[in-house]
């Protein structure tokens, strides 16, 4: 998909960050792709305010196709739109979040989320996100807990 969207958009830029899965014929050499190692989890802000648009481009795999990506409520909290892989887990985030079947359908969520910077695409992002805090989780369980039924 890296392939693909980079040859597509040779003027948009591709920052990832963290570790990358190699085993698929090598790591696509663009001069719009970008490769971050991992960075400590307090400083991924610093580099999350500079994009126009986050993306889970994972490879679907056993363990993508179990995993709940955090990630998502972290760039929706900030505001960042979201274009993911289609996953079992990022389904329950379909309505506020791009989940792509294809990798034409990629692009499109990105190219999408480019042209709707609004204010108040933004702000729903962002309330959406207020919803699932870690406060709030642990509000509930505590509550299913400690409560009589």
């Amino acid at each position: 998909m890296v392939r693909f969207l980079a040859e597509k958009k040779p003027d948009y830029s591709f920052v990832f960050i963290g570790k990358i899965d190699e085993t698929q014929n090598g790591l696509p050499r663009y001069k719009n792709t970008y490769y971050l190692p991992v960075q400590p989890y307090e400083e991924l802000y610093k580099f999350s305010k500079f994009f126009d648009v986050t993306m889970l481009p994972f490879n679907i795999n056993e363990l993508t196709k179990h995993s709940n990506p955090l990630k998502i409520l972290e760039y929706l909290a900030s505001g960042k739109p979201v274009v993911s892989i289609n996953i079992p887990e990022v389904l329950k985030y379909k309505d506020n979040i791009h989940v792509a079947s294809s990798y034409e359908d990629f692009l499109k969520g990105i190219e999408q989320y480019l042209e709707d910077r609004s204010e108040a695409s933004v702000i729903k992002r962002m309330q959406f996100a207020s919803q699932h805090s870690w406060e709030k989780r642990f509000d509930e369980i505590q509550n299913i807990i400690f409560c009589p039924r």
